[in-house]
């Protein structure tokens, strides 16, 4: 009996430093697999704060070509309305003349006293400045014509500015939403 019970008490140890090795074992493998896991996690993240600072730096390039785009825009702007002023000063000035010269011929039907040779050339004179007032009305036509193209090509730029911030945001949250 004595001998059933020693027996028994080494398969009990037995079993049990296999137990024990098994669950050693089981734990090194657990531990070996969240080793790897915390690796891949680390390298995850590397790769997450590259890409934070590579939307960084693509943000503020895009924020500076928002700040060139309205610099732009406001030059173009600016140079258009100092056209204008110039052509529209011009157009005031044409006009005076062509006011003026309507008046002298006016006065000079009332007298009458031109030959017909000094009527044809009056004509003339005043047929050229139709013309240069014609010319001039066109200039400011097509002055007008650029300022609206201006108009829309700065509308555009606007709206391009305004979809650069949206985009922006976007990235931004993006990126925030990434951390």
């Amino acid at each position: 009996m004595l001998r059933d019970r020693g027996r028994i008490s080494e398969k009990i140890i037995s079993d049990l430093k296999q137990s024990g090795e098994e669950s050693v074992d089981s734990l090194m493998g657990t531990l070996t697999h969240h080793k790897h896991r915390q690796d891949a996690l680390d390298r995850e993240v590397d790769g997450l704060r590259f890409v934070v600072n590579q939307k960084e730096r693509e943000i503020a390039v895009k924020e500076s070509d928002i700040t060139s785009l309205k610099r732009l825009i406001e030059l173009e702007t600016n140079e258009k309305e100092v056209e204008i002023r110039r052509i529209k000063s011009e157009i005031e000035e044409q006009t005076k003349v062509m006011e003026n010269q309507q008046k002298i011929i006016r006065e000079l039907q009332v007298l009458n006293d031109f030959t017909q040779t000094d009527l044809i050339q009056a004509t003339s004179e005043l047929q050229q400045r139709i013309r240069e007032r014609n010319d001039l009305q066109l200039k400011y036509l097509d002055s007008d014509h650029e300022t609206a193209n201006m108009n829309f090509k700065q509308q555009t730029l606007r709206e391009q500015a305004v979809k650069l911030q949206q985009q922006i945001q976007v990235l931004s949250q993006n990126t925030s939403v990434q951390m």
